[in-house]
């Protein structure tokens, strides 16, 4: 038996594209084709989400690897005495191999 790997998260950057891309495909339960390149489409969406003020990108990696990701949306709203409100959206996780311990 491994033992668990301690799990880091961080901001996404431009480079991280293509291996989110493909942690989306596997989790997907391979019904996705194998990725290996970045559609232009899917450039220019990435370069937008990471040039959003309200938007932030959360990577799990295990061992320097993408394990998981999720979306925070932040929305101002007149509602709540003008506080902020925020989704979190689109999260996927990877348990493969080392069995990541998600929850350090």
């Amino acid at each position: 038996m491994t033992a668990r790997q301690p799990c880091r998260i961080r901001l996404a950057r431009e480079e991280d594209l293509l291996r989110l891309l493909q942690v989306y495909a596997r989790s997907d339960e391979g019904l996705n084709p194998v990725v290996i390149a970045a559609s232009p489409e899917e450039e220019r969406t990435w370069r937008e989400m990471l040039a959003s003020a309200s938007l932030s990108v959360y990577l799990a990696t295990v061992e320097g690897q993408i394990a998981g990701a999720a979306l925070l949306q932040r929305m101002p709203t007149l509602g709540y005495r003008c506080r902020p409100v925020a989704f979190v959206e689109a999260m996927v996780v990877l348990l493969t191999g080392a069995q990541a311990s998600l929850d350090s």
